[in-house]
């Protein structure tokens, strides 16, 4: 749908004891949709693992995500639980492998994915893949929200697949050591909605929806707009 690629997911910083609430804009990739349940399907973005943001996913995975499709006048906000994937040697994959591990019962689109045995190493190296060689190199930059204290002008401005990367053996080798400083920043982002509320503005009256996941199904009610 035109103009349905940005979000924008807010959360709250528990860290400091003030509860501060947070909003930003990320790039809507993909849904995500079980084989064994495809009406529970989970909503995927990016991040760089090194964000303040992802300490306050970690610490309070309870986040709403709020979509406006300005053409078609229609907004959703999704509650949902957030979970953090990062490459495998990182410290906080282990917080997604103890959520990953945690769920039994289909109950969630994670308990569907888990159940479906999906792959998250391949789906994090091509979503990798997937990016522009400018936005896979701003993975190689200083930690984001940090005191810019170097020239901007040196870091790197492009990364190649290393294997369609062509140049010298020297520039083959600084684009590696490039690509997995880029690639270990990288993790994807997983939102697994638990509760939506739906508000159609391009009908008069405008309507409204609430529906919520229960036992695996989802449950619908029309509110007052």
């Amino acid at each position: 749908m035109e103009g349905c690629s940005l979000v924008q997911i807010a959360t709250v910083d528990i860290s400091s004891g003030t509860h501060l609430p947070h909003n930003r804009c990320q790039i809507f990739r993909k849904l995500l949709e079980p084989k064994s349940k495809p009406n529970l399907p989970l909503l995927l973005t990016t991040t760089d693992i090194r964000t303040p943001k992802v300490d306050q996913m970690v610490l309070n995975p309870n986040v709403e995500v709020v979509w406006w499709i300005e053409g078609e006048k229609k907004q959703w906000r999704v509650n949902g639980n957030i979970s953090i994937i990062p490459t495998p040697s990182h410290p906080l994959h282990r917080n997604f492998q103890s959520q990953w591990e945690a769920h039994r019962d289909i109950i969630s689109g994670l308990d569907a994915l888990r159940n479906d045995q999906f792959d998250w190493p391949t789906q994090r190296l091509e979503t990798f893949k997937s990016f522009s060689v400018r936005m896979r190199a701003s993975f190689c930059r200083p930690v984001p929200g940090s005191k810019l204290t170097e020239d901007a002008t040196k870091w790197p401005q492009t990364v190649v697949d290393p294997s369609e990367f062509e140049g010298s053996e020297e520039e083959k080798q600084q684009n590696q050591k490039n690509w997995d400083e880029a690639f270990g920043n990288f993790a994807l982002v997983v939102v697994d909605p638990l509760e939506v509320d739906y508000l159609d503005m391009d009908v008069v009256p405008n309507r409204r929806w609430r529906q919520w996941v229960q036992g695996g199904m989802w449950m619908e009610e029309e509110i007052v707009p």
